[in-house]
């Protein structure tokens, strides 16, 4: 990859210069003035392109998969925090948009996630403690193929998406939703099913 010099990228990498060099065959387009933080635990299919502030990072033995053609608008943030975070081909995730792991997320093929939309397989417990000394209570989240999350939708532990769903804009998702479902509202309703 040949950067010119108006280019300014940064790329933080734990791992060899092997990683680095496989990294850079994958990557077919990065946006004037990115800079893509990237940690150690991150696996990426061909044909991955990014924008500018990117943040794909794994700690505490936490892994990330992407799928060949993934899209990352500009702020996107992916954090595998003792999770895993597994995410397949094909996916756009708009600007903004935040996916944190403690245990595991699957975004099937194809998924569209529009700006501002918020995926986290975690909550704070409620207790007498201090809430960041009371843990966290966790629960996978698998969402389907074909599925749009509409802007600043945010998505709960626990939640299954159904393939070809549509979630509306500014919905909260904390229970499963069928295939082929359209939901909407703070929670989120089934509103019908798609044609």
């Amino acid at each position: 990859m040949k950067l010119s010099r108006f280019l300014r990228l940064r790329i933080v990498l734990r791992k060899s210069l092997s990683f680095a060099s496989r990294f850079k065959s994958y990557v077919t387009s990065l946006r004037f003035k990115a800079f893509l933080s990237i940690s150690d635990g991150c696996n990426f299919g061909k044909g991955c392109r990014f924008e500018s502030d990117v943040k794909i990072k794994a700690t505490d033995g936490g892994e990330i998969r992407l799928g060949e053609g993934v899209y990352f608008s500009s702020g996107v943030k992916v954090i595998a925090q003792g999770g895993a975070v597994f995410i397949g081909d094909n996916v756009f995730l708009g600007p903004g948009t935040i996916v944190v792991s403690k245990k595991k997320i699957i975004i099937g093929d194809d998924a569209l996630i529009a700006e501002y939309v918020t995926i986290r397989d975690q909550n704070h417990r409620v207790s007498d403690q201090l809430f960041r000394a009371s843990g966290f209570d966790v629960d996978s989240i698998y969402i389907g193929k074909n599925v749009w999350l509409g802007a600043k939708s945010t998505v709960l532990k626990g939640v299954k998406i159904g393939s070809d769903s549509i979630v509306a804009a500014h919905a909260l998702v904390n229970r499963d939703v069928g295939a082929r479902s359209i939901v909407a509202g703070v929670p989120a309703k089934k509103i019908k099913l798609r044609d």
